[in-house]
């Protein structure tokens, strides 16, 4: 499955909403855990993992498509 380059405009815009989370989290309970805070590089490595395990099933776009045929199965 070939890996999409997010456009300038997109990571940027991407980076703008991850600061208002990480502001809004500050404002109403303070500075959040380091362990439920995940930098872009964790989350891509676990993104990735999990879809090659979904590949490695059957499963495409991190579980939203299947190539299981179904009429295969049934006969």
């Amino acid at each position: 499955m070939p890996v999409q380059t997010p456009s300038p405009a997109h990571v940027a815009e991407r980076a703008i909403q991850v600061h208002h989370t990480a502001e809004c989290y500050r404002a109403a309970w303070g500075t959040p855990p380091p362990r439920y805070w995940l930098d872009h590089e964790e989350v891509e490595r676990r993104r990735d993992h999990l879809a090659h395990l979904y590949t490695s099933i059957g499963m495409g776009r991190s579980g939203r498509e299947h190539s299981i045929q179904f009429e295969t199965l049934a006969s």
